[in-house]
C-alpha cells in the first residue's frame, strides 16, 4: 500500500512509502493515517488496530497485544520511513520538520541519560566487586 506524507517547514518535505498490504505494520499505519494531527497513547493505538492477540508472558493478560510487540510496529515504520514521532503523550505522524528535528534531539537526550545511568551503575558494581575480591584474598592470604 502506497502512502504519501508532507511535513511542513522552511523547505516542506514529500515522503512516499510502500508499506506491504496485509501486515501489522500497514494496520497500524492506517490506524494513525486515520488519526492524523493527534498524539495517540499505545492502547488507543492497539484498540484501534484490529486482530491483535494477547502476550501473557510479558504483559497483562487482559491488553489485547503487547506494548513490547507495538513498540516493535513502530520501531519498523520509521525504519521504512514513515515520520512516526513520540511524545510523554504518545505517538501521532509528524506534520512537520520541527516536529522530527524535536523527536530526535528527545531521543538523543534520553540514550545520554541511559548511557549516563549505566556507566555509574557500572563503576559503583566494578568497584563493590574488586573491595570484594580484595576482601576474599586477604582473608586467603591470613589463613595461609
Amino acid at each position: 500500500m502506497k502512502y504519501t506524507f508532507t511535513l511542513a517547514g522552511d523547505q516542506p518535505v514529500k515522503i512516499n512509502i510502500e508499506v506491504p498490504s496485509g501486515t501489522e505494520e500497514q494496520v497500524v499505519l492506517d490506524v494513525l493515517v486515520r488519526n492524523s494531527g493527534k498524539t495517540l497513547m499505545m492502547d488507543q493505538i492497539i484498540a484501534a488496530a484490529p486482530g491483535f492477540g494477547n502476550h501473557p508472558e510479558f504483559e497483562a493478560h487482559e491488553r489485547r497485544t503487547t506494548t513490547r510487540k507495538m513498540r516493535q510496529i513502530l520501531r519498523n515504520l520509521r525504519d521504512m520511513g514513515v515520520p512516526i514521532v513520540a511524545t510523554v503523550r504518545g505517538n501521532k505522524i509528524a506534520e512537520s520538520t520541527f516536529e522530527i528535528m524535536e523527536f530526535c534531539e528527545w531521543l538523543e537526550r534520553k540514550a545520554k541519560s541511559d548511557i549516563a545511568s549505566m556507566l555509574s551503575v557500572r563503576k559503583k558494581f566494578l568497584r563493590m566487586a574488586e573491595s570484594r575480591q580484595r576482601s576474599i584474598f586477604d582473608k586467603i592470604k591470613s589463613s595461609l
